[in-house]
């Protein structure tokens, strides 16, 4: 006879909405143990204090088991009757692991491949889907008042959630699919992006690089109804169908920029009232890394300030698992990318199959780095194979080294699956909104946060567990500097900075070691330390780990918060009070803005003034340019101010410009960024950049006239009283080229004249760095021009390294202005000295017939 009774006694238990309880009754898989004490401290928390809040955030280290807590909490409302629920993740790997997780606790779970399931709406079954499958303008949970009503939504990796979002509203418009539409853009803002920049708009015309220019919000608003026309023919095209109907009404709220390869339509803030379901959630709960700042959440998720700061979390001073943070160039400069790919790039060879313990992994900023790597042996994954690739590493096949290209979160690489981990690059911006910002503020404290909290997303993929260990490489000296300087350090969880600082006593460890022996050799074994569990490693390891101090907490968010109530106040029509909003803030707050941050807030006020007053709107984009001249051209802005030179004096310059750095390593890794960057085939701003601040260093007053002005030279410096350094940069001319072109020269002599109309009375030196000093027989220089080749340009880059090696060796904190000028001098870099770098004008050949 069968007997129900046990049976249904289960079933009792299982309804149990104590997540606590509720996990005991699951029928799991033998390997899934009692929940750790971290997941009951969160699940208790947030069932005694938190269940009905609007939104909760939740905030746990790696390998702590958020997945299992959000699946908890929305099997918690089920069982009370408080449906339905819905699970989203930023990807479908991640939707496909949670699946799988969920079904090897007993869990049952629905997908939305197709419809949206009976089992959710019923509120029987959680709902696991992406992001984007609720955050689009054709989503089956439908838009405005017909949107499906949820109770609970949770948002697994809540901050890769926020990036899916985001690009739910962005329109993007291809040039090589579209190519009509894009023309349409090009030629109705042709005249607006020539102000911006005549030079940039030719290298976007002829396709070169990766170049952008930002249309002018006053040319947006004037030109709303033509652009309407534009795109609502194509409304039903996939590049706009998902976006066109949340959009539309609101375009004068949005910013564009016009790229090379696209064109990118973006709102100001995320009309995120469109979306029901989502905004009118009875309960959301963010999952987020203790590594996040969650103040991001505040502009366009409208988080309150108080769910901001009091979030569920523990305690977590002890940091999950064991790292290595190795930047193998502060060891020895020969341990650069070439020796890292041809060690760590494994080959697969058919007729010798090696066995390997563990995996080995790459992340790159873009496709172009990751191509690299590809080249020269390793495996490049693409978004449709990383499920594969990384169920691959899981199942122990290790043949390949793995490179991911922009993926520094969502990638689940534990134990040996991922031993070593080589982070190439620092990450870029993913779209050209972010772009802009971090070009226009590029300092600023907001830009700094968001760049560590993506450089330390990507350093733990590899290390998920309490008890897990793996290598991570740093290569290339901007992540070098970003990640080892004093200045941007503090912007990394307590526990990274304290494996940062791990990672400097290594690299002093080995510098000691490679007096006496090889650099690869001593590199080598420094990695086999973790990778063989050397007792003397672990014991320094969990020793220095014991020390953890805990960071300041940000000032961000109250900028954040200003930013949203703004935003929002336009939005809504309310332009006035948005102005006042802005005005109080950077008037209050003078004193702590740079001139970029006061700048950008003024463009704010401009364009929240336009409609209303153009008058009153001109006169603040012309006041926010002259605070940050990276910021948008209005014509009547541009007015030329001459670079002061009466009070140079080289010595002192530099003196003041290395006091800036609190220790000689800070020092030294800017200088190693500037030199890396100071090269031929790099991207030609990145390029002009980089030459603006060698000037600085070198103790000069520098600019760049035609990213200020739209014309001039790429880069001005100002030597001495009344003589100035006029610079053309051709670096990103083949050094192949046998000759300058008429095109070329013919740029070399507007800036000598426009530096003549300028600087009347000033002696300027005119220079061209380019490959070679041939020119064009058929054109020639309207003045006395020098090149620098890349002969010159190595020669000066080692006297510069050599330079700044002898400051830090003399004390640099307190050496005196005589003893830089005496080192000047040596190392043949007084201005005075250049011609040391320069070839002759008597040495330019005319090509022969």
């Amino acid at each position: 006879m069968v007997d129900l009774r046990e049976r249904l006694a289960k079933k009792k238990i299982q309804k149990s909405s104590n997540p606590i309880e509720l996990y005991d009754s699951l029928d799991r898989i033998a390997s899934k143990g009692d929940l750790r004490e971290a997941q009951k401290i969160i699940l208790q928390d947030w069932y005694q204090n938190h269940k009905n809040d609007k939104d909760v955030i939740i905030k746990l280290g790696t390998g702590k088991g958020k997945t299992l807590i959000g699946l908890l909490i929305l099997q918690s409302k089920i069982n009370n009757g408080e449906g339905p629920c819905l699970y989203l993740c930023p990807n479908k790997y991640l939707v496909s692991q949670t699946c799988n997780e969920a079904k090897d606790f007993g869990i049952e779970v629905c997908n939305a491949e197709n419809d949206i399931p009976l089992d959710f709406i019923n509120g029987k079954k959680i709902l696991v889907t992406t992001v984007k499958k609720l955050f689009n303008a054709k989503t089956r949970f439908g838009i405005d008042s017909k949107a499906i009503p949820i109770n609970t939504i949770i948002l697994d990796d809540s901050h890769a959630c926020l990036d899916e979002i985001q690009s739910a509203f962005t329109i993007k418009i291809d040039r090589e699919i579209n190519v009509n539409v894009y023309n349409s853009f090009l030629n109705l803002f042709e005249e607006d992006l020539k102000l911006q920049g005549a030079g940039t708009l030719e290298e976007i015309k002829l396709k070169k690089g990766d170049s952008y220019l930002p249309v002018p919000y006053w040319a947006w608003f004037d030109n709303n109804q033509e652009i309407i026309k534009i795109l609502s023919p194509h409304s039903n095209e996939d590049f706009l169908k998902f976006q066109w109907d949340l959009v539309k009404n609101k375009l004068k709220n949005c910013s564009c920029f016009l790229g090379v390869n696209c064109i990118e339509i973006v709102p100001y803030i995320l009309p995120i009232e469109k979306f029901g379901s989502f905004y009118n959630a009875k309960n959301r709960v963010y999952m987020s890394a203790t590594i996040n700042n969650d103040s991001f959440f505040i502009k366009h998720l409208n988080i309150t300030e108080e769910t901001i700061k009091n979030p569920l979390t523990i305690d977590e001073v002890k940091v999950s698992g064991e790292r290595m943070i190795l930047a193998p160039s502060m060891i020895d400069m020969n341990l650069d990318n070439d020796f890292i790919m041809q060690y760590f790039i494994r080959k697969p060879d058919p007729e010798n199959q090696k066995t390997y313990n563990y995996g080995i992994c790459v992340l790159t900023p873009s496709f172009n780095y990751a191509n690299i790597w590809g080249k020269n042996g390793a495996l490049v994954s693409n978004s449709n194979e990383i499920s594969k690739h990384i169920g691959e590493l899981k199942a122990g096949n290790y043949q390949n080294t793995i490179v991911f290209a922009n993926r520094y979160d969502g990638l689940d690489l534990p134990d040996s699956a991922c031993r070593i981990l080589i982070f190439d690059g620092i990450p870029y911006a993913e779209n050209l909104l972010d772009r802009y910002f971090q070009d226009c503020l590029c300092d600023s404290e907001i830009i700094n946060v968001k760049i560590a909290q993506r450089i330390e997303q990507g350093l733990g993929r590899n290390v998920r567990s309490d008890r897990d260990f793996g290598a991570i490489l740093l290569l290339r000296n901007d992540l070098i500097r970003f990640v080892m300087s004093n200045k941007y350090k503090k912007y990394f969880s307590p526990q990274t900075q304290k494996q940062i600082e791990i990672g400097e006593l290594l690299v002093d460890i080995a510098k000691e070691e490679t007096e006496e022996s090889n650099s690869q050799v001593v590199f080598i074994e420094l990695i086999k330390k973790i990778l063989k569990r050397d007792d003397d490693w672990k014991a320094v390891y969990s020793d220095e780990m014991s020390n953890i101090k805990i960071n300041k907490e940000s000032k961000i968010l109250e900028d954040l918060i200003i930013q949203r109530k703004a935003e929002e106040a336009n939005y809504f029509g309310r332009s006035s009070e948005a102005v006042k909003i802005l005005s109080e803030y950077i008037n209050t707050n003078k004193q702590k803005l740079s001139n970029e941050e006061y700048g950008w807030y003024l463009q704010q006020i401009a364009r929240y003034l336009y409609e209303d007053s153009k008058l009153n709107s001109i006169n603040a984009q012309i006041s926010a340019y002259d605070k940050n001249n990276l910021l948008l051209k209005h014509s009547s802005s541009i007015n030329i101010k001459l670079l002061k030179s009466d009070k140079i004096n080289q010595s002192k310059y530099i003196k003041k410009y290395i006091d800036k750095f609190e220790t000689a390593k800070d020092l030294d890794l800017e200088v190693n960024e500037i030199l890396d960057f100071l090269r031929f085939g790099i991207d030609s701003k990145k390029f002009e950049n980089t030459v603006n601040r060698l000037g600085e260093l070198l103790g000069f007053a520098a600019e760049q006239p035609d990213k200020m002005y739209n014309e001039g030279p790429d880069n001005l410096w100002a030597v001495a009283p009344n003589e100035y350094f006029v610079i053309e940069a051709k670096n990103e001319i083949y050094e192949s080229r046998s000759f300058l072109s008429q095109v070329e020269i013919g740029q070399m002599n507007n800036t000598i004249g426009w530096f003549k109309k300028n600087y009347q009375k000033h002696k300027g030196t005119f220079i061209m760095i380019a490959p070679t000093h041939v020119i064009d027989r058929r054109v020639a220089f309207n003045d006395s021009v020098k090149i620098i080749r890349k002969k010159e340009l190595i020669n000066l880059k080692k006297n510069v390294a050599c330079f700044i090696k002898d400051i830090i060796n003399n004390d640099f904190k307190n050496i005196k202005n005589e003893e830089i000028a005496k080192l000047l001098r040596l190392h043949k870099l007084d201005y005075s000295q250049f011609t040391e770098y320069f070839v002759k004008p008597d040495d330019i050949l005319v090509q022969k017939e």
